[in-house]
């Protein structure tokens, strides 16, 4: 839509479908358009909506994901939302702003959400799925009720390297799952922002590149994850148990007690992970190693951070060259 162009959406509904070659559709405006009803169901995940990254579509109606994936820009929701669990999400942006509630249903594929204005429910008890997106904010007005619920990040490999949580200081939820492509793609809590997991974090694919996790619940690890160097806080009190093998962040162990994978196993700090135990931290090493190695890191640097002493069974360091340390 040119400049001298008017599109009248007529409370209608514009759909884009896609089974040709041309893996993008383009809506492209003179800085914003509005729309009454859009549906995205494209050919399959592997073609995109694509909006100008400085432009704004408004949709006053139903926004319908069905297939496909929401490519830069912004959809400005003043309407309801429809997803699936067959959208392929995006690095494009829903843009909450009008005062509304909007309820997102077990496992629906999401894009990037903006909620600046309005309530955010995620399902009870059930899934609210970031594919491929780039970032989950809340702004002053803007409320998400977690529901006891999930939020799970995924990337098919060909999303942004950096997906980003950011919030008024401090965020609460249930559970999060961390399972993106591979230790290049990374989650980040924004700085100067705590990110509070009530029940369980569980680290699969990916890994933490910034920021502070305040883990209230249980965490779940494996040999897969990348760590990183943002920050898991201990200091609810609570025992958690790490497996042998995991690959983790960094750990602040400030109230409560950490224990090392018993029968002569290993837990890796990986990724410029530091390590902080706390006055009111309890380390038990069980005879185990603690290891620190590098693959992917913005920083050359870890720290090992105790209360004056510490005992460790043994220790492992294995970095690329001198200039880690």
């Amino acid at each position: 839509i040119h400049t001298s162009g008017t599109f009248s959406h007529n409370n209608g509904t514009v759909t884009y479908t896609g089974t040709s070659s041309a893996s993008f559709a383009t809506i492209e405006v003179p800085n914003s358009g509005t729309f009454n009803n859009i549906t995205i169901n494209l050919g399959s995940n592997g073609y995109q909506l694509k909006i100008n990254s400085d432009d704004t579509v408004t949709v006053l109606g139903v926004l319908n994901m069905v297939v496909g994936k929401l490519s830069t820009g912004t959809i400005d929701l003043n309407g309801t939302l429809s997803s699936s669990a067959t959208f392929g999400g995006g690095d494009g942006k829903i843009l909450i702003n009008d005062g509304q509630t909007v309820n997102i249903s077990d496992g629906w594929m999401l894009p990037s959400i903006d909620l600046q204005n309005g309530t955010l429910n995620a399902p009870s008890s059930g899934s609210m799925t970031f594919n491929n997106a780039e970032s989950f904010i809340i702004g002053n007005n803007g409320t998400f009720n977690y529901n006891n619920g999930t939020i799970t990040l995924i990337d098919s490999g060909d999303g942004p390297t950096i997906f980003t949580i950011d919030f008024p200081s401090s965020l609460e939820i249930n559970n999060l799952v961390v399972n993106l492509a591979n230790d290049a793609y990374n989650l980040a809590v924004a700085t100067g922002d705590t990110l509070e997991v009530n029940g369980t974090l569980t680290l699969t694919e990916g890994s933490f590149r910034s920021g502070t996790i305040d883990l209230n619940g249980t965490l779940s690890g494996s040999a897969t994850f990348g760590g990183g160097d943002g920050d898991i806080l201990i200091d609810d009190g609570q025992t958690v148990n790490i497996t042998d093998g995991w690959v983790l962040p960094g750990i602040d162990l400030q109230n409560g007690t950490l224990n090392a994978p018993t029968n002569d196993g290993t837990m890796i700090f990986a990724n410029a992970a530091d390590f902080t135990i706390g006055d009111n931290g309890t380390f038990n090493h069980n005879n185990g190693t603690v290891a620190f190695y590098w693959k992917n890191a913005s920083s050359t640097t870890a720290i090992i951070d105790v209360q004056t002493t510490e005992n460790f069974y043994n220790l492992s360091v294995d970095l690329p060259n001198n200039a880690y340390t």
